[in-house]
């Protein structure tokens, strides 16, 4: 089984307040760093992709952020989300990743630990 392991995405983050084309420079350079994940997938054809925390950058993630979350991940094999601390449920917001299995039927997420059957391998999401 062939798998794709990435980590700390942030989409969405913004810094610096530097501004080209429309949009903040950090956050396009989280936007194309994506992507480029996108192209290793479409290259090296892994059977499973994890995302091992902070897929967003916030709770409350831009629309931007989302719809490139959602372009990107419908081209992925079967997918698998641990929430980071970024992006997790907290007291006061719900976990912005709790939407991307609506509309991804290859997308799971953990919000709590959990174990999965992933092919011949059990897996432990913490």
């Amino acid at each position: 089984m062939k798998i794709l392991v990435t980590a700390d995405v942030h989409l969405g983050f913004r810094a610096l307040g530097k501004v080209e084309r429309g949009i903040n420079v950090r956050e396009r350079d989280t936007y194309e760093a994506f992507f480029r994940v996108l192209e290793v997938v479409h290259r090296e054809r892994p059977d499973v992709v994890f995302i091992a925390g902070d897929l967003f950058d916030s709770r409350r993630p831009s629309v931007d952020a989302y719809n490139v979350a959602f372009e990107v991940l419908s081209y992925f094999p079967p997918t698998y989300i641990v929430a980071g601390n970024h992006d997790n449920d907290s007291p006061f917001n719900r976990s912005p990743l709790r939407v991307l299995p609506r509309r991804l039927p290859n997308v799971r997420v953990f919000l709590k630990p959990g174990i999965e059957k992933v092919g011949d391998l059990t897996v432990f999401f913490l």
